[in-house]
């Protein structure tokens, strides 16, 4: 029994093997690795481009969905405030190096040190409120961060050791340099000596062998007191070390080699240091890879326009997506679901079938591994375990292989694996042997893949495939369009329809003599005639509606938008009077409490009276209270129209406290449905004034609103008005200021461009009724107001 059960686990892990290498050969056909590449080169450390390198496919939906959203969460960081790890590297693999004994070298330490930084930053300027997920992760993190300051402290970035890393090291390099300046000493006065002149070969000094030497003409080799350490090339020059320096270079070797041993022993100790934290280490270069394997994607992504597609469900769904690899690609819109499993793609050679397919299985292969797709908001698509490919048809010389035992080699193991989530692609399905036995095998190929409910893309010519899209509920036609005036493809797939592959077309662009081209026309049966024409008809028609319902859609959009517009407009009308009422009852506010305070000084007044006198005004006094205390009616909704009342359908009218003039549509109890313009509004009848039909059929609108205050001052509101009309409401108001003595107007005209404000303060300026201008303070609407004086402002 033990024995049977090793046989189908071994059985199992061979069967997933093959598995496994089918689907890696269909990566390999999709230039899978051409994209990881790109995408790599925007990590910022080593092991994020390994990572990215080496991205694999999700092994479940729930584990997808997590890549996602650590995805998704670097990309609001990197909106949020930039991030990079630019310096880090491989700190685990170095702690576990050091733990073990390995002396690092001053240039690793440095990066160490430089990575716990950047891990440092990280951790105390992450969005939290952004990644909520990263952040958590990130609160796990252990960062020796003095770690970093003492490896700071005793290195250089150029990766030396400092003079003042340990007292040891300060006093030997002091003395080599005291030795070193008292060596320099004697050499320069040996060069400038007469007794060596005559012995130089020239007055300079150099190194042979770590040793300070001068270079001696050959001749005087013996006749100079000092040591031989070498010869130049010609044998006209041998380099001496004057034996008067011989004793002080011995010193500096033996200071260069203590030197060495307490920079070894500096070295051993900071390692020591680093791989006493090997754990967390090790633990945060693995966080820090995730990190930027992320960050390279995202960047990818962002540079590529790419959207992080949903995952799940049955649909798979493509807008606008874009092969990653191209430099100008048509984008590809296409749609599969659990009724329409299958794709079956025709049109002419080289017109994009191919890419059309590769492009969608590029797109599943990043969606599957974690990345964004180049595709537009709105791509779906089902959780697919892995993609099996049969594209290229070279034939195998090696394997004695014809193009058709080639695509036959590829197709098996594709129908033994094929499932519910996988995704197959097949380019020319059924191509290489006779087209009649090839179209037979190429359907049944497609009946079980169906049957195993797998998505399939398939690329063919073959007239039987195209006709399965028309019987075959679970088979949907598209083709590549090529355009019959150039006689050139476009590139598109067009969904729903079956193509022409354009064969005689194609020749005769190539240079085919036109009547080879036509002859092979008369040779077409009839029945191959009869249904390319049927599927040109079909084409045309679809097209004609595809058209049609363009312009149906473009009809509904713009009926759409204006419909929003009016309601806009009537919107702002409708809040212009409810202002209306809310500005005319503060004013009945103000002018009450300053009543009352006038009541008040009166009444104190009167109290000074006697007698009958006295009596009769405080009764007067306080029939004036009543009058003014009471709320009017008009003040409760808007104040009555003083003109006749509208009494029926088609009567013009006027709206109380505007200049709008409109007609009624329909009167219903108390109110009334005018329209004014272009805009239809139902108000009050009270709020109406009959008036005379206007001379002109489009009434002049006017948006200027009178509001008088008890402070003395007006304001009028042009917002809307071109220039000269704006003036001629300005200039009315202004005659109307003067003459009931206010001291002042508010100008409401926007701000905007700022032109009807411009024109509006140069008439001002040069108009007599005006003393002076100023903007609208704040809390007065800025700019958007001009203030003018009539009489001098209060200061």
């Amino acid at each position: 029994m033990e024995g049977l059960t090793l046989v189908n686990d071994v059985r199992d892990r061979l069967l997933q093997s093959e598995l496994n290498l089918c689907h890696k050969n269909a990566l390999t056909a999709l230039e899978w690795e051409s994209v990881l590449q790109r995408a790599s080169s925007q990590a910022d450390t080593i092991m994020g481009h390994e990572a990215v390198r080496g991205l694999s496919w999700a092994e479940n939906s729930e584990a997808l969905y997590q890549q996602q959203l650590l995805l998704q969460e670097v990309l609001q960081w990197i909106t949020w405030q930039p991030l990079t790890l630019r310096g880090a590297g491989p700190i685990g693999e170095l702690a576990e190096q050091a733990h073990k004994g390995h002396v690092l070298t001053p240039n690793e330490l440095w990066m160490v040190a430089d990575t716990l930084l950047r891990a440092h930053e990280v951790v105390t300027t992450i969005p939290s409120a952004q990644c909520p997920v990263w952040s958590q992760r990130v609160s796990h993190w252990i960062v020796p961060r003095e770690l970093a300051t003492v490896i700071r402290e005793i290195l250089t970035p150029e990766g030396e050791v400092r003079d003042d890393a340990s007292p040891t090291l300060r006093d030997i390099r002091r003395k080599r340099r005291a030795i070193l300046g008292e060596i320099d000493t004697t050499l320069q006065q040996l060069l400038h000596s007469p007794s060596w002149a005559s012995y130089l070969q020239e007055p300079v000094v150099t190194v042979r062998f770590g040793r300070r030497v001068v270079p001696v003409k050959y001749m005087f080799r013996n006749t100079v007191s000092g040591i031989v350490h070498d010869q130049s090339a010609s044998g006209q020059t041998v380099f001496v070390e004057p034996l008067s320096i011989v004793e002080r270079q011995n010193a500096v070797v033996s200071l260069d080699h203590d030197e060495q041993e307490e920079i070894e022993r500096i070295l051993q100790e900071l390692s020591q240091r680093v791989g006493s934290f090997d754990g967390d280490l090790a633990h945060l270069q693995r966080e820090l890879t995730d990190l930027d394997r992320a960050l390279a994607l995202a960047r990818y992504g962002t540079a590529h326009e790419s959207v992080i597609p949903h995952v799940g469900g049955d649909s798979l769904r493509l807008i606008d997506a874009r092969h990653p690899l191209l430099d100008n690609p048509v984008p590809l819109n296409l749609c599969l679901d659990a009724e329409k499993r299958i794709l079956v793609i025709t049109g002419p050679n080289t017109g994009g079938k191919t890419v059309a397919m590769k492009t969608a299985g590029l797109m599943v292969a990043c969606a599957m591994s974690g990345m964004m797709v180049p595709a537009r908001q709105g791509t779906i698509m089902p959780f697919i375990a892995g993609i099996l490919a049969d594209i290229g048809d070279e034939q195998s010389l090696e394997q004695n292989l014809s193009t058709f035992s080639s695509h036959v080699r590829r197709l098996v193991p594709m129908v033994q694996w094929a499932g519910r989530d996988t995704l197959c692609l097949i380019d020319e399905l059924g191509a290489g042997t006779d087209p009649e036995e090839g179209a037979a095998l190429a359907e049944s190929i497609l009946e079980r893949l169906n049957q195993k409910q797998a998505y399939v893309m398939a690329t063919t010519h073959y007239n039987r495939l195209k006709l399965l899209g028309f019987h075959d509920p679970v088979v949907v036609n598209a083709h590549v369009a090529f355009d019959t005036e150039t006689l050139q493809p476009t590139y598109h797939l067009v969904m729903g329809q079956p193509g022409s592959s354009h064969a005689f077309s194609i020749a005769e662009r190539l240079g085919m003599p036109k009547e080879i081209v036509d002859r092979g026309r008369e040779l077409m049966t009839a029945e191959s005639l009869a249904l390319t024409e049927a599927i040109a008809a079909v084409n045309q028609l679809d097209q004609d509606l595809r058209e049609r319902q363009q312009q149906f859609e473009m009809e509904r959009r713009q009926w759409e938008l204006a419909k929003a517009q009016k309601d806009l407009e009537q919107t702002k009308l409708q809040d212009r009077l409810e202002q209306d009422r809310r500005r005319l009852r503060e004013t009945w506010t103000k002018a009450l409490e300053q009543t009352k305070v006038e009541i008040d000084r009166l009444m104190e007044e009167v109290r000074r009276t006697e007698g009958q006198e006295r009596a009769r005004a405080i009764e007067q006094l306080r029939s004036a209270w009543r009058e003014q205390g009471t709320l009017p009616e008009a003040l409760k909704t808007l104040p009555a129209a003083s003109g006749p009342r509208p009494t029926a359908v088609g009567d013009w009218v006027k709206i109380r406290g505007f200049s709008d003039l409109g007609h009624i549509l329909e009167i219903e109890g108390p109110t009334a449905l005018i329209e004014v313009g272009s805009l239809r509004i139902r108000l009050a009848l009270n709020e109406l004034e009959r008036t005379t039909k206007p001379k002109s059929s489009i009434p002049r609108r006017s948006t200027a609103k009178p509001v008088g205050s008890p402070g003395g001052h007006i304001e009028v509101d042009v917002r809307g008005m071109s220039a000269d009309d704006a003036w001629e409401v300005v200039d009315r108001f202004l005659d109307n200021a003067v003459l009931s003595g206010w001291p002042m107007i508010r100008i409401i005209h926007g701000k905007g461009a700022g032109t009807l404000r411009r024109v509006l303060g140069e008439r001002l300026r040069q108009d007599s009724r005006v003393v002076s201008l100023r903007l609208g303070a704040q809390g007065e609407g800025g700019d958007g107001v001009t203030v003018a004086w009539l009489d001098e402002e209060p200061s």
